[in-house]
């Protein structure tokens, strides 16, 4: 009898080390400890089994958003909000991806109001050019 007990303490105490190592490793805890990266790459599996979870597709929109892939992080801000159309993560998602690629154009803008209009119009050609940090997608305004 001791010695049964005994087994089963240590199974469960294997079982519980190796449950919470997995949980340190799962796609959500990754996120948390901003190793985007890391996060995209298990959503990006996770997904695949789950296809129809708009949590997901939003984890894979900001961590997207997170790493710079602006475009990418609309598509899948997209792809949750088509799943659930009410989704207010994604949707706050694509608020702020509508913010950033604003800012550009709204410091050439303060530059120029300010009257620094050289400044303002390096500001303005780089915008045109497209080399901006925030690149406008096709349906950005």
């Amino acid at each position: 009898m001791t010695r049964t007990l005994h087994f089963v303490f240590i199974a469960l105490t294997l079982a519980a080390a190796l449950f919470a190592q997995s949980a340190d490793n799962d796609a959500w805890s990754l996120f948390r400890r901003r190793d985007y990266r890391a996060a995209l790459e298990q959503m990006s599996k996770d997904v695949k089994s789950t296809p129809d979870s708009a949590a997901l597709h939003d984890g894979i929109g900001w961590c997207h958003y997170f790493l710079g892939a602006y475009d990418d992080a609309e598509q899948a801000f997209a792809n949750a909000l088509a799943r659930d159309a009410e989704y207010k993560w994604s949707k706050q998602g694509l608020e702020a991806l509508a913010a950033v690629r604003k800012a550009p154009l709204e410091q050439a803008d303060a530059l120029f109001a300010a009257g620094r209009y050289l400044d303002a119009r390096v500001a303005y050609l780089q915008i045109a050019a497209g080399e901006t940090a925030a690149p406008a997608s096709a349906s950005a305004d």
